[in-house]
């Protein structure tokens, strides 16, 4: 399981990336 993390802006640009990565077989921890 691989962790990424990533200096994602809050709110909805978060939620898209998370869901993108995680389409890409990414877990993202925040």
């Amino acid at each position: 399981m691989k962790k990424l993390k990533l200096g994602i802006p809050k709110g909805s640009m978060e939620e898209a990336t998370i869901k993108w990565f995680g389409k890409a077989g990414y877990n993202i921890s925040s």
